[in-house]
C-alpha cells in the first residue's frame, strides 16, 4: 500500500485505520509526507508507524513534490516483487474491496492494473441517488454539489460502506475493462510496472503537480498490452475534490500536457456514444447466440468497454483511426482493425456483422451495407433505411 499524505488529519487517519482493519496481514505500508503543514498530521503519522499490525515505512518530505514525485518515491520505498496499491490520503477502503481487486489483477496474465467504483471518481463513479437509502438527512442529495461534503467525512464513509455491505457480489461478467483508471485507488501490478516504469518512475513528473498522470499511465500500459479493470465488486470512498493548493489551474494546465505528450485529447476518446450502445444491449437481449457488431466509432474502445461490461453474448470489431488507437482498444474489443473507414481493406467478410456503430458524417451508406448481414441493423446518428 502506497499512500502519499498532505494535510487532512481526520481523512488520513480513516484512511490508514482501515488498512489496518481490512488489508492482508502480509501488506506493507508505505507513507510519503508531502511536507504536511496541518497541526497534528505529522505527529499521528509517526505513531501510526509505530503501532501499526502491518509493516509501516514514513517518509518524511521536506516540500511538496507533487503527487506524481511523492508516488514515485513511495514506489522506490516499497519492497520488491510487490503489487503496488496506490492509495489517495483521502480514500478509504471498505471490507472486502481489496480482495476483489486482487481478485480482478489476477483473473488473467494480461491484467495490468484494477480500480474500484466509488462515490467520487471520474468514469468510475457510482449514482449519487444509489446512496439516499442509507443517508438519514436526505435534503444533502437535493442541494448542488456532493452529497457527501455535505454529511462530512465519518459520516459520508458510514454510509458508502453500508452501500457496499449490500450489494451482492457480480460473479458474471464482474469487470469494465478500461484504457484508463483513476488514480485515486489504483493497484498495479509487478509485471506492469516492470513493463512500463522499469526504473519506477510509474507516473510521469511531466504532470506535477497532478492530473492526468492516471490518464497518461493508462495509455501506457494499455499500448503495452495490459488490461485495465474497473471492478464491480470493489468499492472505495473518495472524499475528492482537494485540488492542488496553489494550482488552481492544474487541470486544465494537466489536460494540455496530456495532448501534447500523445498528440490527442483524452477526453474525446473517454465517454461512450450510449445512444448507440445501449441499441447494442437491446439487440443483445432479442438474440440467440453471439451478437456480432462492427463498430466503426471505436476510438480507444470506450463503446466496447461499456457495452461488454453490460452483456456477455456480444462481439465487437472496432475500426480505429490508426494501429496506436487499435494497439489500445484491442484490449476491450474482440478484435480491431486500422485505417480509413471507406477506403481501407478490412479483414471481416461481407455481411458478417449483426449490427454496424457509424457516424454517418464518416462512413458511407456502401461501406455500412457491406458489412451488415442482410437482416442487420444499421446504428447511426439517423437509422439508414436499410
Amino acid at each position: 500500500m502506497m499512500i502519499l499524505s498532505y494535510n487532512d488529519l481526520e481523512l488520513i487517519q480513516m484512511c490508514i485505520d482501515a488498512i489496518n482493519q481490512y488489508a492482508p496481514a502480509r501488506s506493507e505500508i508505505v507513507v510519503v509526507d508531502n511536507a504536511s503543514t496541518e497541526e497534528g498530521v505529522i505527529d499521528y503519522l509517526k505513531e501510526a508507524s509505530r503501532t501499526s499490525r502491518l509493516n509501516f515505512t514514513l517518509v518524511l518530505n521536506d516540500e511538496n513534490l507533487g503527487f506524481p514525485a511523492g508516488c514515485n518515491l513511495g514506489a522506490k520505498k516499497c519492497a520488491p516483487g510487490n503489487d503496488i496499491f496506490f492509495l489517495n490520503n483521502d480514500a478509504i477502503v471498505t471490507p472486502l474491496s481489496l480482495f476483489w481487486l486482487r481478485m480482478g489483477l489476477y483473473d488473467n496474465r494480461n491484467v495490468g492494473a484494477t480500480s474500484a467504483f466509488s462515490n467520487s471518481a471520474s468514469l468510475q463513479e457510482i449514482d449519487a441517488l444509489s446512496f439516499k437509502p442509507f443517508v438519514d438527512d436526505k435534503k444533502v442529495f437535493e442541494a448542488e454539489g456532493a452529497w457527501h461534503k455535505k454529511l462530512g467525512a465519518a459520516r459520508a464513509y458510514k454510509a458508502f460502506e453500508d452501500y457496499a455491505s449490500e450489494r451482492v457480489p457480480v460473479y458474471i461478467n464482474p469487470y469494465v475493462k478500461s484504457f484508463r483508471l483513476t488514480g485515486f485507488a489504483l493497484l498495479l501490478s509487478r509485471e506492469a510496472i516492470f513493463a512500463v516504469a522499469p526504473d519506477l518512475q510509474v507516473f510521469d513528473e511531466f504532470f506535477s503537480p497532478g492530473y492526468f498522470e492516471d490518464d497518461d499511465l493508462g495509455i501506457r500500459l494499455s499500448s503495452a498490452g495490459f488490461q485495465e479493470y474497473i471492478c464491480k465488486n470493489s468499492f472505495i470512498y473518495h472524499n475528492g475534490g482537494g485540488g492542488f493548493e496553489g494550482h488552481a489551474d492544474a487541470m486544465e494546465k494537466g489536460r494540455e500536457k496530456f495532448e501534447s505528450k500523445w498528440e490527442f485529447d483524452i477526453w474525446s476518446y473517454s465517454l461512450p456514444w450510449e445512444s448507440a450502445c445501449e441499441e447494442v444491449i437491446r439487440l443483445s437481449k432479442e438474440k440467440k447466440g453471439m451478437l456480432r457488431v462492427l463498430d466503426f466509432s471505436c476510438g480507444l474502445g470506450a463503446n466496447a468497454s461499456y457495452i461488454k461490461s453490460r452483456t456477455t453474448n456480444v462481439f465487437i470489431a472496432g475500426v480505429c483511426a490508426n494501429s496506436f488507437a487499435a494497439a489500445v482498444a484491442g484490449n476491450i474489443a474482440d478484435e480491431t482493425a486500422f485505417g480509413d473507414a471507406n477506403t481501407t481493406r478490412l479483414p471481416w467478410d461481407d455481411h458478417s456483422f449483426d449490427a454496424v456503430i457509424a457516424e454517418k458524417a464518416y462512413v458511407s451508406r456502401g461501406q455500412i451495407g457491406r458489412f451488415l448481414s442482410p437482416d442487420g441493423i444499421s446504428i447511426c446518428e439517423d437509422k439508414y433505411p436499410f
